[in-house]
């Protein structure tokens, strides 16, 4: 173990000059940094709200939802989250997870070459592994948090992989098992590639180990426990991607051909320059060649390959291991060629879900990263002098170097000047409006097939009227959870009751008890349902569905098996777990207390003509001068609306002057009420900034729409709100 700290001690060392870029204040630009940034958002909202696993974002999407976590491998985010627990901001948080993605893949890449080399060959494959320019790239061109992340198991999982083999103990089938969990949880798309690479080296492993019958048995029924135990794991997630996959857009990546406009020549594939430089700089073909240095010193590791003497067990072990891995470097790079174009459209179903060929780097970092490391195992002995170790330790720190050289001057450092006070739902929505995108995704990924529109439409007005009916109902809503609604709904007519949020499985409903179908409506695909007539109280939520409840099911008892059989072979490392979880529990409780996870408006039913219904509020009471003051209003459209009517809220002293204002288009100006269907609850959050000045006493907020063209306010049903100027009264608000 001392021997174990000195090489992360010394690969620490090596690691910083790639970490010192995150020290900065701010963020960096980056493809996906932003969009991580706010996912980690909406993970803290829901967990906040005392929903530790949320499937859907419902402020995502211009506040339709989305179902992002459903879909896309979370355990990123948690990382994030626990630095965030820890006092971090969003910012600080996200860059930690991504200095933790690329501090730990130097650790366990040290670990894993280090069990079949010597020290300095594993301190320098260790450092290749990190300064791979793919592997930078991913951080600071790309900001691929998952795809980061998941660089750290593939040499943990070989690890454990070669010690279950050749130590035969069943606490590497527990570790085996829990980070090949891991992998999946992580990155999916990763785990996919990387699975066949593990199996192969598994049937290595036992090929050259020469076991007996009791050893080969144990290596095989230990692999595929440890594997199955993983997918049951893992299955909370696993099941309801597979299941519900066919209703949202992330279906249509499967077995489509756009792989092949990625597919690289065979004289495009290497970067030119001394110095690497990344897309969309690269100056070949490729969109991701490899590194020059990278490719040199891998083909160094030839001379190993080639003169590794025979003398001995320990020496044929060291050739084949290398002749593996020269095998999965070739095989993998050779995946991101045109040459390669058969194979990709013999298993098109199932490569297409990788979207991109260069996804492949991943594999071809990992094993030129061991073949370089292995150039400082030619001529060695079994054990180095310390003499010889230091002369070797000095040279792996000097071709490290020159990889730094090669990969990090040129690596996309662009700094993009964000406080942590900007990450916030207005600016997402704003950045998906201005370029066109939706849910804080590329390409419409994950959005509902129910949807029709376009996009880059949603948020925008439109003249087309879907429907000319107009609903006569009363609605008042009592109660707001973050995935759920509660109301009472009176009418002398049944109407269709629509929620302001893309259908997708797990929206279900209930009235008076009694559950109810809910549907998809109109060219947004809103979660309908038909409510009778008569007074009734109506609960709409976002739930498990079955394929959800039975993978948690099987998660569950897969984690009891586990940490069960933990506590058999290694009873302290469970109970340090045990005491690791109630210490995470301890502070989760000590952020989200007092647990307070539903809003109750206060009711206040006010018509607007007959166009729209104020069906509730919510706001605080007591207020400084210069706080902000957030204000949620809940409408109820009543008729189809051909104007886009503003929303003001107005705060008023005794003599009925404006202090202070806001106005703008509902739900943070990004939906227009010609978007509003009849029968449709639409949450409209509102911030009123009291001004620095404003003296203490007593105001009353006033709320109301206006036509933009005509600057008339539209004529509230009732009498007091038509005597304050067609202005609703919300309540009173005490400043001190």
């Amino acid at each position: 173990m001392k021997r174990l700290a000195v090489g992360w001690l010394l690969t620490t060392i090596g690691a910083l000059p790639a970490l010192l870029p995150l020290a900065r204040p701010g963020f960096f630009v980056s493809d996906d940094g932003m969009i991580h940034l706010y996912r980690l958002m909406g993970l803290d909202v829901a967990i906040h709200a005392g929903i530790f696993f949320p499937r859907l974002f419902p402020d995502f999407a211009f506040g339709y939802g989305y179902a992002v976590l459903n879909f896309y491998s979370p355990l990123g985010y948690y990382l994030g989250e626990f630095f965030h627990l820890l006092g971090a901001d969003y910012i600080v948080a996200l860059k930690l997870a991504f200095g933790a993605a690329l501090l730990f893949s130097v650790w366990t890449m040290y670990a894993f070459v280090r069990a079949g080399l010597n020290r300095p060959a594993a301190l320098l494959a260790a450092l290749a592994y990190l300064y791979a320019p793919y592997h930078l790239g991913n951080v600071y061109q790309r900001g691929a948090l998952a795809e980061a992340l998941a660089y750290v198991f593939f040499p943990l999982l070989l690890w454990l992989c070669q010690r279950l083999i050749v130590r035969r103990e069943a606490i590497y089938v527990l570790g085996l098992a829990i980070a090949y969990a891991g992998l999946i949880l992580t990155h999916n798309l990763s785990a996919m590639l990387f699975s066949p690479v593990l199996l192969a080296y598994a049937l290595f492993q036992i090929s050259s180990s020469r076991l007996q019958v009791s050893g080969f048995r144990f290596g095989i029924g230990g692999l595929g426990f440890a594997l199955l135990l993983a997918f049951a794991l893992a299955a909370f997630y696993i099941i309801p991607v597979y299941a519900e996959t066919p209703f949202a857009h992330l279906s249509y990546d499967v077995g489509a051909a756009g792989y092949q406009k990625h597919l690289a020549p065979l004289d495009g594939f290497l970067s030119p320059f001394l110095i690497y430089r990344y897309f969309p700089n690269q100056g070949v073909s490729a969109d991701r060649p490899l590194g020059l240095a990278q490719a040199v010193f891998t083909l160094l590791s030839l001379v190993v390959v080639l003169t590794c003497p025979r003398h001995s067990s320990s020496a044929i072990r060291r050739a084949s291991l290398l002749i593996f891995f020269w095998f999965v470097a070739l095989g993998a790079f050779a995946m991101t060629l045109q040459l390669s174009l058969p194979i990709w459209k013999l298993a098109q179903t199932f490569l297409s879900m990788t979207q991109y060929p260069w996804r492949f780097m991943t594999l071809v970092d990992l094993s030129t990263a061991l073949l370089i490391g292995a150039m400082l195992t030619w001529r060695a002995p079994d054990a180095l002098t310390p003499r010889a170790e230091i002369a070797r330790v000095a040279t792996a720190f000097f071709v490290a170097a020159i990889l730094a050289a090669n990969a990090l001057p040129h690596a996309p450092r662009e700094p993009l000047a964000l406080r942590a006070e900007q990450v916030t739902v207005q600016r997402m929505w704003q950045d998906d409006y201005a370029m066109e995108q939706i849910g804080a995704t590329w390409t419409a990924e994950y959005l509902p097939l129910a949807v029709e529109e376009e996009r880059w439409a949603i948020p925008r007005a439109t003249e087309i009227v879907e429907t000319t009916e107009a609903v006569d109902a009363h609605v008042i809503v009592t109660a707001q959870s973050l995935l759920a609604y509660d109301l009472v709904v009176e009418s002398v007519s049944g109407f269709p009751l629509r929620v302001h949020a893309f259908h997708f499985p797990g929206w279900n409903a209930h009235v008076d008890g009694a559950r109810v179908a809910t549907y998809p409506a109109g060219q947004l695909g809103l979660v309908t349902l038909d409510v009778p007539a008569g007074k009734h109280r109506v609960r709409v939520a976002f739930e498990d569905t079955p394929p959800r409840q039975i993978g948690a099911l099987i998660s569950a008892l897969a984690l009891v098996v586990w940490v069960s059989a933990l506590g058999l072979v290694r009873r302290r490392a469970a109970m340090g777990l045990g005491i690791g979880a109630l210490i995470l529990g301890a502070l989760v409780a000590w952020h989200i207390y007092p647990f307070a996870f539903a809003t109750q408006p206060t009711a206040r039913a006010a018509r607007l003509e007959d166009k729209t219904q104020l069906a509730g509020y919510h706001v605080g009471t007591q207020f400084a001068p210069g706080d902000p003051v957030n204000v949620t209003l809940y409408w109820f459209s009543l008729a189809p609306l051909t104007k886009n009517y503003k929303v003001f809220i107005h705060l008023a002293d005794d003599a009925g002057s404006v202090r202070a204002q806001h106005d703008g288009d509902p739900v943070g100006e990004f939906t227009p009420t010609t978007r509003w269907m009849p029968g449709e609850l639409i949450v409209d959050r509102h911030v009123i900034t009291l001004p620095a000045d404003l003296p203490s006493g007593n105001y009353t907020l006033l709320a109301g729409m206006y036509d933009f063209e005509t600057q008339q306010n539209l004529i509230p049903t009732d009498d007091e709100a038509r005597a304050l100027g067609n202005r609703v009264r919300l309540g009173g608000l005490v400043v001190k």
